[in-house]
């Protein structure tokens, strides 16, 4: 049996079985639990609450029904009608309801029997509608001079386009009733930031039972919701309940560690294993990286990591010779162009040094009256030539010796106003433009190696000709930063767009050619692209895109 198909065996025992037999333990003894708990007592509960419920309303809205129909409303419509407004006086009627008013069909209120302060103004109501029961139930959260209270209200049309606006109060009686019926505590919330329990309770359906966060007690909406303003929540106390689920939570407990400590020891063995075979593996590929491509790779049983440390033996063994191949071949590509190109540029200032030498040799032994003349002469371009060939060196030596980046946070606009800083003579002059479109404030770049990429390709521009503009624009595409700098001078050379980067590939007197290849080099050390072209209304243009 291979390696692959015993760890998923062992895999798929540690994770069906354990789980299984806890979950049909659980199961059961929950089962056998809840009925000895008598949770059926909350739905009876609750079911009570609702017949008292529907009584209550049912009793209310005959009240309301019954009010509206009586001769000290019609007496109170008959002089509305008549617009005496000012002789309706609603404070004597008999009735159950804590706010009795007359609206018309725009929320206003006409008459009020105990918020006489709110006549002539605009209450907030559901939209008004003709029932056909004759009274429509609403839920609403209610304003008097006492305070705040939440209330069961109806609505019934009157004649001319009225309607009877009624109340009744969840008070401290009706609560206590309630707690008794429900063996149960009470708790009235309303919408403000002093009760977060209204936010928590207030999308609940009603009548259905939900956990408190607590764990000490079941919850279940009885009266209001989002749209009232209030809710009226029931709490049924099941701590004493405690100790069962305890019992129930200590057995889930046992089994679940047995099941772990079974998980433990075969997990131990099989990752014992694994964990020798791929270290083997990485031990191998360490030796690949330090260059080590002879040793061969075994593996300590049969299976797939044996047939694994056999191909990665064969690769080791196929890649030191393309190695070895390749190595060889680049070498000498590389350094019979670099040996031509450095031949060619010290050929260039040896000349003249020879010349001058023959020319102070010759003055010298012909005792040529202009001897100093030619001494000063000879020496000056002798310095001049060899200060070049020092620059070329130091430039080349510059070029090998470059260091890896150091990928850090950089903040973009700090780079951009050294840049700034650094050449402001000719911005100010508008020889240089530098505009910034990007939105992001950091990148993971290194900060010194892109200013001096910025610094190089911005020279190589200003000193293509002296009428030349430069503009450097930053700009995002997805995961990268890009950078374009367009120049307005001639453009490239053929020779320099067919030289992809090579060294010496330059154009200018004195010139390495070493600084575009510079550049190439700090971009791609980021994993970057970098890309030449002219542009077809003249002038050249340099594409980077730096990933982020």
């Amino acid at each position: 049996m291979s390696t692959t198909t015993k760890t998923r065996l062992y895999l798929l025992l540690i994770a069906v079985l354990p789980p299984l037999l806890m979950v049909s333990v659980i199961y059961f003894y929950s089962i056998k639990q809840y009925e000895q708990l008598g949770g059926e007592k909350t739905y009876e509960s609750i079911l009570r609450f609702e017949k008292l419920q529907d009584s209550y309303q049912n009793e209310l809205k005959n009240k309301a029904i019954e009010l509206s129909q009586s001769s000290q409303l019609k007496r109170a419509e008959l002089l509305l009608k008549s617009g005496r407004m000012e002789q309706v006086d609603l404070s004597q009627l008999n009735t159950v309801f804590d706010v009795v008013e007359i609206i018309d069909s725009s929320y206003k209120v006409l008459a009020s029997a105990h918020r006489p302060g709110l006549v002539g103004e605009l209450v907030k109501l559901p939209a008004l509608s003709n029932s056909a029961d004759g009274a429509r139930y609403f839920e609403k959260i209610e304003y008097d001079m006492n305070g705040l209270f939440a209330g069961f209200g109806y609505i019934v049309p009157l004649e001319n386009n009225c309607y009877l606006y009624l109340s009744k109060y969840i008070d401290s009686g009706f609560i206590l009733l309630i707690e008794q019926l429900l063996m149960a505590k009470l708790n009235l919330y309303f919408a403000d930031e002093s009760n977060p329990e209204f936010t928590e309770y207030a999308n609940l359906s009603k009548d259905q039972l939900f956990q408190d966060k607590n764990g000490d007690s079941l919850v279940v909406l009885l009266a209001g919701n989002i749209a009232s303003r209030y809710i009226l929540l029931a709490r049924f106390d099941i701590s004493e309940q405690k100790p069962i689920f305890f019992s129930l939570l200590r057995l889930t407990g046992v089994v679940a560690l047995v099941s772990v400590f079974l998980a433990i020891l075969v997990g131990i063995y099989i990752t014992g294993q694994t964990k020798k075979e791929i270290e083997n593996l990485i031990d191998a590929t360490k030796k690949v990286s330090d260059g080590d491509l002879s040793t061969p790779v075994m593996a300590f049983q049969e299976g797939e990591f044996s047939q694994l440390a056999d191909s990665f033996t064969e690769m080791k063994s196929k890649l030191q010779k393309t190695l070895d191949d390749l190595s060889t071949t680049e070498k000498i590509a590389a350094w019979k162009e670099i040996g031509q190109k450095i031949a060619h540029e010290v050929k260039n200032p040896l000349t003249p040094i020879a010349i001058s030498v023959d020319d102070l040799r010759r003055s010298y032994y012909e005792k040529l009256p202009d001897f100093d003349k030619t001494i000063d002469e000879t020496t000056t371009v002798i310095k001049v030539e060899i200060n070049r060939l020092i620059k070329l060196l130091d430039q080349f030596v510059k070029f090998a010796r470059m260091e890896p980046p150091k990928i850090v946070d950089t903040e973009i606009n700090n780079i951009i106003e050294e840049i700034k800083l650094l050449y402001h003579h000719e911005i100010d002059s508008g020889k240089l433009e530098i505009q910034n479109n990007s939105q992001r404030v950091k990148a993971k770049l290194d900060g010194e190696k892109i200013k001096q990429l910025l610094i190089n390709l911005i020279k190589n521009g200003l000193e293509s000709s002296p009428e030349t503009i430069v503009s450097v624009i930053f700009s995002d595409s997805n995961e990268n930063l890009n950078i374009s700098l367009d120049d307005t001078g001639s453009g490239f050379p053929q020779g320099i767009l067919d030289s992809h980067f090579k060294p010496h590939a330059s154009t200018k007197k004195g010139g390495s050619g070493l600084g575009l290849v510079i550049s190439a080099r700090i971009v791609h050390d980021h994993g970057g692209t970098i890309k030449i072209s002219n542009k077809e209304e003249g002038g050249g243009r340099i594409e980077i895109s730096l990933p982020l």
